[in-house]
C-alpha cells in the first residue's frame, strides 16, 4: 500500500492517478507497487536530494504514468460514446 495521507489520496483519485493493481496493491496508474514507492518519494524530495540517474528514472515513469492515465481517460472516452 502507498502511504498517502488522505488529502493526497483523494487529489489523486480525483485526478485519475491511482488504481488498484492486479496483486491488489493501490498503485499510481501503469506502475508497480515499486515505481509508485519511488515516484511518489522522488516528488516529495527537494530537488536537489536527486542524482541524474534518479532523475532519469523518475522521467521515465513520469512517461509511463502518464501514457497509461492518458489511455484509460481515451478508454473511457471511447466506450461512453459507444454507451451513447
Amino acid at each position: 500500500m502507498l502511504h498517502l495521507d488522505e488529502e493526497r489520496r483523494s487529489d489523486l483519485l480525483d485526478k485519475g492517478a491511482l488504481t488498484v493493481g492486479a496483486d491488489g496493491d493501490e498503485v499510481l496508474v501503469g506502475l508497480s507497487l515499486a515505481e509508485s514507492h519511488f515516484y511518489l518519494m522522488y516528488e516529495e524530495n527537494p530537488i536537489e536530494a536527486h542524482d541524474t540517474g534518479e532523475t532519469a528514472l523518475y522521467l521515465q515513469l513520469k512517461h509511463k504514468h502518464l501514457a497509461a492515465r492518458g489511455a484509460a481517460l481515451l478508454n473511457a472516452s471511447e466506450a461512453s460514446q459507444i454507451t451513447h
